[in-house]
């Protein structure tokens, strides 16, 4: 109702809308959608740019929203892949301080660089003392 149909208990029917199955997996290069739930992309934002708004920077944002995440506090972000570096990237837009769990070396690099305080890497064993 909020308009907002990631969220939904009742899913959209693809195959019923486009006839096949064909598309509907998220992590499929190319993915179906109806068109009322694709806004348009403003004037001078790249399709790279603003896929990111989908998938890397979306789900982070409305769950910071949810959480009311302020500068007055500090995240947790378990792993550095693509969704938890949009986690860094808003948390920090937003004044909180962010620490990152992760053991990829290129992962923690960039968490840093986007501008985690630090990272603590989960597979060393001087972390558990």
């Amino acid at each position: 109702m909020s308009g907002e149909y990631i969220h939904c208990e009742q899913v959209y029917d693809y195959t019923a809308f486009i006839g096949s199955p064909e598309g509907i997996a998220t992590m499929a290069q190319y993915l179906l959608k109806p068109d009322w739930l694709l806004p348009a992309i403003p004037e001078g934002v790249s399709y790279v740019h603003a896929s990111l708004a989908c998938c890397a920077l979306g789900p982070s944002f409305g769950a910071f929203q949810a959480m009311r995440l302020s500068a007055f506090d500090t995240l947790l972000i378990t792993g550095a892949g693509p969704v938890g570096l949009g986690a860094v990237v808003n948390a920090r837009f937003r004044g909180a301080r962010v620490i990152v769990a992760e053991s990829v070396p290129w992962r923690v690099g960039r968490a840093l660089a986007m501008g985690a305080e630090c990272a603590l890497d989960p597979g060393d064993d001087r972390m558990l003392h």
